[in-house]
């Protein structure tokens, strides 16, 4: 259970309740978003679902881990 329409979910709810405080809300990746996931293998392609993905639910600040040089410097 879960995926990206779950994480959607939380963080809308989340940032609806800390709206509502007017407390200032920032969604962080800390890095390795393309290993494990289905789609890796896009990236090899010059894709990134997973960040645009990210980019919907509102992500604010990403930053790389070391899974995202799996596929060499050049991707």
């Amino acid at each position: 259970m879960g995926g990206i329409a779950r994480l959607a979910t939380a963080v809308s709810r989340f940032k609806e309740v800390k709206g509502k405080d007017r407390e200032p809300v920032l969604l962080i990746s800390a890095g390795d978003f393309l290993s494990g996931s289905p789609y890796g293998w896009l990236a090899l392609k010059g894709y990134a679902p997973e960040l645009r993905l990210m980019q919907q639910i509102g992500y604010d600040i990403v930053t790389l881990g070391n899974h995202e040089y799996d596929y060499g410097p050049e991707v």
